[in-house]
Order: C-alpha cells, then sequence, then structure tokens
C-alpha cells in the first residue's frame, strides 16, 4: 500500500505569502489563426494568456470577457467555457497550462492590466524572448508536425519533449527560466492583491492533488487517495466540493483525460493511452468520447493554445 504524504511547505501553509508555485504542461508564443470557437471542458489545469495583440472573448455562462492588448488573464481550472476567436483579427499572446499553487477558486477569472506595472511587463518581455530563444533547440520534425515558424513556437517541459529538442540541455535550461518568470508573474499579481482573489490553501487539497498527479496511471479510488492523505473518505469529498466545485473522483478522471490528450498528440495507440492512463480501452474510449464529443481516435492536436 501506499504511505502517508509528508505534508510539504505548500500544504502545511509555511509560505503563502512568499511565492507561487506552478507546473506548465504547454507554453507557446505567437498568433492562434486556425482556431476559432472553442469549448475548455473543465480541464485541471488554468490557462495564462499575456495579449499582445488581436481579438478574442471568454464566456462561461456567467461572465463574458473581452480580452485586451497588454493585459494578463488567469482563466480558472476545473469550469467549462468557451474562447471565441476571429480569424480576421487574430489573438497574438503568450500562453502556459500549468498548474499554480495556492489553488485559485474556480470563479475567480482574473484580468491584470500590465501598463499599470513595469515589473510585469518587463518579465513577460522576457518570457517571449526566452520562448523564441528555444526554436533554434527543436528538431525539423517537431517543427514540422506542429507547423511552427520563429513567429509561432510552442514546447512541452523536457520530460515530454522525446525526440522533439536537438540540445535538451540547453532546452531544459530555458524551460526552467520560463517557469521561474511564470512564478514571478504570478507572485506579483496574485500574492499584492492577495485581500483580492480567492486562494485556497488546504493542506488536503495540495496532497490530493500531488498524489493524483503522482499516480493517475494506476488503480486508484477515493478510498486509496483518502488513506493516502490520512484523512476519512467522506471528508475528502466533502472539500473537494466545498472548495473546488468538484470531486475528487471527477478530478482524477480530467487529468487522466488531460494526459491522454498528450499522449495522443505524440501519436501513441488508443490502447497504448488508455494503458498511460490507468484505463482499460473501452472504458477510457468512453469517458473520452462523453467529456470531449468524439472518440480518442480522432484526436490529432496538441492541447489548444
Amino acid at each position: 500500500m501506499y504511505a502517508p504524504i509528508k505534508p510539504t511547505r505548500y500544504m502545511r501553509g509555511e509560505h503563502l505569502m512568499k511565492n507561487i508555485d506552478t507546473n506548465i504542461y504547454f507554453f507557446g508564443n505567437g498568433l492562434c489563426k486556425d482556431f476559432q470557437n472553442k469549448e475548455h471542458k473543465s480541464s485541471t489545469y488554468n490557462t495564462v494568456y499575456a495579449v499582445y495583440g488581436g481579438r478574442c472573448e471568454y464566456n462561461d455562462g456567467i461572465k463574458n470577457i473581452n480580452f485586451q492588448k497588454n493585459y494578463v488573464y488567469i482563466l480558472p481550472a476545473n469550469k467549462d467555457y468557451v474562447m471565441k476567436r476571429y480569424p480576421e483579427d487574430s489573438l497574438n499572446h503568450i500562453w502556459f497550462h500549468t498548474d499554480i499553487f495556492p489553488i485559485i477558486n474556480c470563479n475567480t477569472i482574473i484580468e491584470f492590466d500590465m501598463k499599470t506595472s513595469k515589473y510585469v511587463q518587463s518579465l513577460v518581455e522576457a518570457a517571449i524572448f526566452r520562448i523564441s530563444d528555444l526554436y533554434k533547440y527543436l528538431t525539423s520534425g517537431f517543427i514540422d508536425r506542429y507547423i511552427l515558424n520563429e513567429k509561432r513556437i510552442i514546447g512541452l517541459p523536457p520530460r515530454k519533449m522525446n525526440n522533439g529538442t536537438s540540445n535538451m540541455e540547453s532546452y531544459t535550461a530555458i524551460f526552467n527560466s520560463l517557469n521561474t518568470i511564470l512564478q514571478c508573474i504570478l507572485s506579483y499579481i496574485l500574492l499584492e492583491n492577495d485581500n483580492k482573489y480567492i486562494l485556497l490553501h488546504d493542506r488536503y487539497i495540495g496532497m490530493a492533488y500531488e498524489f493524483i498527479r503522482d499516480h493517475y496511471h494506476e488503480n486508484i479510488d477515493n478510498q486509496i487517495i483518502a488513506e493516502r492523505i490520512n484523512i476519512a473518505r467522506p471528508h475528502l469529498y466533502r472539500i473537494f466540493k466545498q472548495k473546488m466545485n468538484i470531486t475528487p473522483h471527477q478530478y482524477l478522471l480530467n487529468y487522466r483525460l488531460s494526459m491522454a490528450n498528450f499522449y495522443l498528440s505524440q501519436g501513441l495507440p488508443v490502447t497504448r493511452v488508455a494503458e498511460q492512463v490507468g484505463l482499460d480501452p473501452k472504458t477510457f474510449s468512453r469517458i473520452y468520447k462523453a467529456k470531449h464529443g468524439f472518440p480518442p481516435s480522432r484526436y490529432s492536436h496538441l492541447p489548444y493554445p
């Protein structure tokens, strides 16, 4: 069986006003000419945009936001919403799909005017340059596969690049610097306004997140998660519903499907992807189709930026 998790400094709440932690899944820079309206189905990660041109609208059925130039937007995890794009005025931006700790309330959409902070402006500019630096370390196969150029660049964590980079050491160094830059941007926006935004400093949710991310490919359920973080299963269920508006089981399924999209984008067969995310192929295909509206065999691209 699994040994109980020991709380980290984040989980114990010892550095809540000192820094933000991130875990980047996907990032990029440039125009999004190929995308129009797109429904986001309750992803487990937050999406961060720094916009420097173009047009886009966010709508979750309650709140509607027209993206503005020179703004940073932090969109919620575990929430359905629609992004409306305009091909004639393509959004020009950098983006990150990332976990953010402490966790942002799922009903919170953050808008930050970069013109109010030279510090944030300089960090966003540094992120743009760092992403541009990555281009020379991408293999021609990766560039051709995802139709990239010096003005449209995407990247994944080093452990997921496989044969996508020609120099893993340099790629990793740049990726790590991007993660640090993102943490600095978010720390300024969130922690300077901690009384404005609802950040969830729950140790049990933090421990459950960590366990799910480390063991999603195994045969785990609510009972195993609760035992691992040393609380009763009903209490685990209750704090997820109250604070995250989602059950632990739903979060586990969403995370498995997020990881499945990555494996599918790498060309793995559906049966192999199902194995990688801890599901049998029949169950995986059924859950995937119910979530996305099409079977996993039709997936053929990276996550939507």
